[in-house]
């Protein structure tokens, strides 16, 4: 069930919807106070006066038709806290994000500046990224190594061997011996 909610800062209204309605309100009032949000009109006008929080109408519907009942809300208060339209036709988004993505056709001269470009910036900052090379192998390989010298028992042969030398012993004679004996 989804909920249709209005926030009222003074004259102005912001249009959501939400499955969860009192968490939603405490997500608002959480990034009014953070300053990562501080650009969005919402979180500012909720700082300027106190917000009034209201359920507009709870609905029973899937997921693409709540947007056309939070658009109708929308288009009767004509919420000016509101960065864009709730309805979202998604075919014209899809084939914009198409359009832009395909068909990036470089030329030589392009190709080359890249080049240098990287060349470049690995020269400036290959000490840096050796650096960093060498802290995430410090990091990970006490983990790699735990986790490849494991001793593992072989339930066809009853060998013992390392984890990492499963695939060498798979081949051993005396493993394909005892596997054919099974059946």
């Amino acid at each position: 069930m989804y909920s249709i909610y209005k926030i009222k800062c003074g004259d102005e209204y912001y249009i959501g919807h939400t499955k969860n309605f009192t968490k939603r309100i405490c997500d608002h009032k959480y990034r009014a106070l953070d300053d990562k949000y501080k650009n969005y009109n919402l979180y500012k006008k909720m700082n300027e006066t106190i917000p009034e929080f209201t359920i507009l109408e709870n609905i029973e519907c899937d997921k693409k038709e709540i947007f056309k009942h939070e658009q109708k809300y929308i288009d009767e208060y004509k919420p000016t806290l509101n960065m864009r339209r709730a309805t979202i036709d998604i075919k014209k988004t899809r084939e914009k994000n198409k359009i832009r993505m395909r068909n990036i056709v470089y030329t030589e001269e392009q190709k080359k500046i890249m080049k240098e470009k990287k060349k470049l910036y690995y020269q400036k900052n290959k000490e840096m990224m050796l650096e960093q090379r060498k802290i995430h192998y410090q990091k990970t390989k006490d983990i790699f190594k735990k986790k490849n010298y494991i001793k593992i028992k072989c339930e066809i042969c009853n060998c013992e061997f390392l984890k990492r030398c499963l695939s060498q012993h798979n081949k051993t004679d005396k493993h394909k011996k005892n596997n054919k004996n099974r059946y």
